[in-house]
Order: structure tokens, then C-alpha cells, then sequence
């Protein structure tokens, strides 16, 4: 089949055309889990993002929970109220409030 250049093109534009854009998809961000535990807690540790000495732990606190919304807590670190990312935080588990405070057994006179 033979065609001549001005007819191919015709074709060719005729058909370049007909082509309609194809959907795209969303790479955005997934939903990020968050833990019930976190998100009910009166204390929370801060995870230490820098580079840390050697034998340093990887979290500072634990810290009071003053406010908190979906994505930031507001917690007290050295008496002022910060507002830290949850992305940041990790739920820390105090027994404090659940067992009597120790104190010495009374001493027999």
C-alpha cells in the first residue's frame, strides 16, 4: 500500500487527534497508623532525631500531654508548652498512678 506524504500526514494528524488523555493516579500520601495507645495517653516520650552519642536512648521524657488535635500534641518539656508532631511521639506507659507508693515498713521500736 502505497500512500503519498500528504495523505499520510492528513491520516496521521486525523489520527494523533483522536488520542484523549489517560487518567492518572494519586501517589499522595496513605492514611499513617496511629495507635490507640498514643492517642489516649497522658505521657508520651519524644523520639530524639539526631544523631545520637553512643549509649544515648533514642527517646527524652517522659513528657505530660497538655492539648492534642489529629495531627499535634502540645506537651510540657521543661515547664513550657511545646507542640510537637505525632510522627514524633510514642506513647509511654506509667504504672505511677496503678500501685501504692513504696515507702519503708514502719520500724519497730
Amino acid at each position: 500500500m502505497t500512500t503519498s506524504t500528504p495523505s499520510f500526514l492528513q491520516m496521521l494528524r486525523q489520527h494523533v487527534r483522536s488520542f484523549r488523555p489517560v487518567s492518572t493516579t494519586y501517589h499522595g500520601s496513605s492514611a499513617v497508623f496511629v495507635s490507640d495507645d498514643l492517642i489516649k495517653a497522658t505521657h508520651v516520650f519524644l523520639i530524639i532525631d539526631r544523631v545520637r552519642k553512643s549509649l544515648e536512648p533514642p527517646y527524652a521524657g517522659p513528657y505530660k500531654v497538655l492539648s492534642r488535635t489529629d495531627k499535634v500534641f502540645t506537651v510540657g518539656i521543661d515547664g513550657k508548652p511545646t507542640t510537637v508532631s505525632i510522627y514524633r511521639l510514642k506513647a509511654a506507659h506509667l504504672f505511677l498512678d496503678e500501685f501504692p507508693s513504696r515507702s519503708s515498713p514502719p520500724v519497730p521500736k
